[in-house]
């Protein structure tokens, strides 16, 4: 097992979260924290399980929703908007 948690190597070529986070651009960083807690779900040093990674995934998740909400709220014009071009208010339970 590999003793980094966060690095990969995939037909021969090595590399990282931050490598995959570089490629990726993610536009939002509680997007970026969740995908890594993803990654290496309750292996990483320390007492996390792998319910607990995941549960703080989804809670990021949950605030990158929030957030992507409320910038929809402020922007003006639909065109303006950081994220994507069309948009579609999604309701939080």
């Amino acid at each position: 097992m590999n003793s980094n948690p966060y690095k990969f190597i995939v037909k021969g070529v090595t590399f990282d979260f931050y490598d995959l986070s570089d490629a990726i651009q993610f536009e939002q960083s509680a997007v970026e924290h969740a995908v890594k807690k993803l990654v290496a779900l309750g292996k990483r040093s320390g007492n996390k399980s792998y319910s607990q990674d995941l549960h703080e995934a989804i809670m990021s998740l949950s605030r990158a929703q929030e957030q992507y909400n409320e910038s929809l709220r402020r922007t003006t014009r639909p065109a303006q908007h950081p994220f994507e071009k069309a948009h579609v208010l999604i309701p939080l339970s």
